[in-house]
């Protein structure tokens, strides 16, 4: 271990040597532990709010596929065949099943949302203030032998139905049972007529476990034909009411100002949740009535007379699947950081579905940071090649100063490897010492630093959510099932904090000691070639 003892006997014989070393080591170390610190601030602030947001991925049909391939066909027949097996193509329970076992998959949501009405006499929604004020002017008019004779009424119910029951609503969203259960593959396979309703909604109608709701779901096409062309006709109100039996209730934490809400569908409250095909069923059965009365109404057009009953047949020869149209599957995954190699397994080329991940907002305000980030790796570089350069060529000008040492060391029998281990322990001494201070000025100065490149960044790049036409704040609309997690630029930039990690210093040594390494083997090959003879002989 003699060469440890010269490297560290030189290094106090030459000491404005060393200085210079130590100097500029220690600039090194600053740069490159202030650089580390930025991008590692940086990285880990896009990891953070990666993790707060939901891992909700949609895995849906690719219209835009669909029509790339649909435009291939020159045959106007084959083409009108595939587009027919293209309205055919939607998620089944089977396919669901099959997601649900991946072991990525925490929760599915396919919501099928139907608006509906209440009975208005065994069940009532919650009203908004607005509401209230508006009863006495309401479109629908319940007769008193309970017949409805305008359909032209505000709707104040949501009907979620779903073609799975772990749903992401219960799972992340904040929403809780609180008595009850939830509504099992049995029920969901028979298109059961279960509900699960909130606590207040229960509370306002009275309503415990084992209570029945009646509902009217909304139909289009029957509200046209009353309304358009049947202004004299009624029917009775238990035709179209659709009876729910309460095995669930829960609760929620959405928070939502009266003053917004418009209707009573804006109210989350009156969210009802049941298996997908329960209202399907109902609405096919009320249907199939509605249409054999109408045909045999006089005064019916033949035209009309004649869809009526292409419609009617078209029930007979149906199923309850065939009438909701299931394109999406929202995705809760258990880990955020598997969306990008969970939407990667499954954007399968050869089927006309995608995964994709709502993720603009996270990518536009997370724009500063992949800067920042980008640039500080860039500085990083750039130092650490500049470091050897420099470093190499010292060490090259000291060995050509000290070739007499060599030819001594050689000529005593020191092999080239100690000579070569000497210099490398003087430079890693140096770069050791020079490295701790740089450790205790970087602690002090890359978080004043690492704020002024965000500032700038930002600045820089006027990224401003309120003059952007695609922003717009989080808040409930009972009309999109929106899964995604709204963020902003303060959700993001307020994860970002600069701070001298163990990690980071522990990469500072390991780069140092690269960087010496390298700056000792590149001027190694002059010793490699050194001849002890003929160096002694050239000095004298």
């Amino acid at each position: 271990m003699n060469f440890i003892n010269r490297a560290i006997k030189n290094i106090q014989r030459r000491l404005s040597k060393t200085v210079m070393l130590t100097l500029t080591f220690f600039l090194i170390g600053n740069f490159v532990i202030i650089g580390l610190g930025v991008s590692s601030a940086a990285e880990n602030a896009k990891l953070l709010t990666r993790k707060k947001m939901s891992a909700v991925v949609f895995y849906e049909l690719d219209y835009q596929k669909i029509a790339l391939e649909g435009d291939k066909i020159q045959d106007e027949n084959e083409r009108e065949l595939f587009y027919k097996k293209i309205d055919q193509l939607k998620h089944t329970t089977e396919s669901v099943g099959e997601i649900l076992k991946d072991e990525r998959v925490k929760a599915i949501s396919s919501p099928v949302t139907t608006i509906a009405t209440t009975d208005k006499i065994n069940t009532n929604h919650i009203p908004s203030k607005f509401e209230e004020e508006l009863e006495a002017n309401a479109e629908q008019e319940v007769t008193e032998n309970g017949n409805i004779t305008n359909i032209g009424h505000s709707y104040d119910i949501s009907i979620k139905s779903n073609i799975t029951n772990k749903l992401i609503e219960f799972e992340e969203k904040g929403y809780s049972l609180v008595s009850g259960r939830m509504y099992s593959e049995d029920e969901i396979k028979q298109n059961a007529p279960v509900a699960l309703v909130s606590q207040k909604f229960a509370e306002h109608n009275n309503l415990t476990l084992g209570s029945k709701i009646y509902l009217i779901p909304h139909n289009g096409e029957v509200d046209y034909m009353v309304k358009d062309g049947l202004e004299g006709f009624t029917y009775e109100l238990k035709e179209r009411v659709v009876e729910f039996e309460v095995i669930g209730i829960y609760n929620h934490n959405l928070t939502i100002n009266p003053d917004e809400i418009l209707q009573g569908i804006d109210n989350p409250d009156n969210n009802i949740f049941t298996p997908i095909g329960s209202v399907e069923k109902a609405t096919l059965e009320f249907n199939k009535k509605f249409y054999e009365f109408v045909i045999n109404q006089e005064g019916i057009d033949e035209y009309r007379k004649e869809y009526l009953q292409q419609k009617l047949n078209s029930i007979n020869e149906g199923r309850v699947e065939d009438l909701y149209y299931l394109s999406t599957l929202n995705i809760l995954l258990k880990d955020p950081l598997d969306i990008d190699k969970f939407v990667e397994d499954y954007s399968d080329k050869n089927t006309f579905f995608k995964a994709t991940v709502n993720n603009e907002e996270f990518k536009k305000f997370s724009k500063p940071l992949e800067t920042i980030s980008i640039f500080s790796n860039i500085i990083i570089i750039l130092v650490v090649v500049n470091a050897i350069v420099i470093i190499s060529l010292v060490t090259a000008l000291t060995l050509k100063t000290r070739e007499y040492e060599i030819g001594v060391l050689l000529s005593i029998g020191s092999s080239k490897f100690k000579i070569i281990s000497q210099f490398f322990v003087e430079l890693v001494l140096v770069a050791l010492i020079a490295f701790s201070f740089a450790t205790l000025t970087g602690i002090l100065v890359s978080k004043q630093v690492g704020d002024k490149v965000l500032e700038y960044t930002i600045s820089s790049q006027k990224i401003n959510e309120e003059n952007d036409m695609y922003y717009y704040p989080q808040r409930y609309t009972p009309y999109i099932d929106d899964y995604t997690t709204r963020i902003t630029l303060e959700d993001v930039t307020s994860e970002y904090n600069v701070t001298v990690q163990i990690q980071t210093i522990a990469t500072l040594y390991a780069t140092g000691v690269m960087i010496v390494l390298i700056s000792v083997l590149i001027p190694s090959i002059m010793i490699m070639r050194y001849n002890p003879k003929k160096i002694l002989m050239s000095t004298n």
